[in-house]
């Protein structure tokens, strides 16, 4: 018997859906709301199934974001994130990483973005495929 079945039979369920979330209200008064371990593990496997979704949705939704920068300012801010990562932040690492980001921007491909977003048109990284 699947979660839906065995919960939903019993005639104790509401749903509503607000602002794109699900909510589901359980009434087992009968039970004092307990659930059996095997209804447990099913509330278990449905909320994981559905975190792992949610997960999976962010994530590409980082990834597409990510893909819309520059190329070679992505390879800078992964070589930042790997030279900083373990370091303590001071004034000496946020100088680091001012100078940093800031030869990035003068570039050829910083000064694409910036003229891009002024023109309010795509970068010329977006048009390759």
């Amino acid at each position: 018997m699947s979660l839906e079945q065995n919960i939903v039979d019993s005639n104790t369920v509401e749903t509503t859906t607000r602002d794109g979330v699900r909510w589901l209200w359980l009434n087992r008064p009968q039970l004092n709301n307990a659930f059996d371990d095997r209804v447990i593990a099913a509330l278990q496997s449905a909320l994981t199934a559905a975190v792992a979704d949610a997960l999976h949705a962010h994530v590409q939704t980082i990834a597409v974001a990510l893909n819309q920068n520059g190329p070679q300012a992505l390879g800078e801010c992964k070589r930042l994130i790997r030279d900083v990562s373990s370091r303590p932040l001071d004034n000496e690492l946020v100088a680091l990483t001012a100078n940093r980001i800031a030869h990035i921007r003068v570039g050829t491909e910083g000064q694409e973005g910036l003229r891009a977003f002024l023109q309010k048109r795509e970068p010329a990284w977006r048009n390759k495929d």
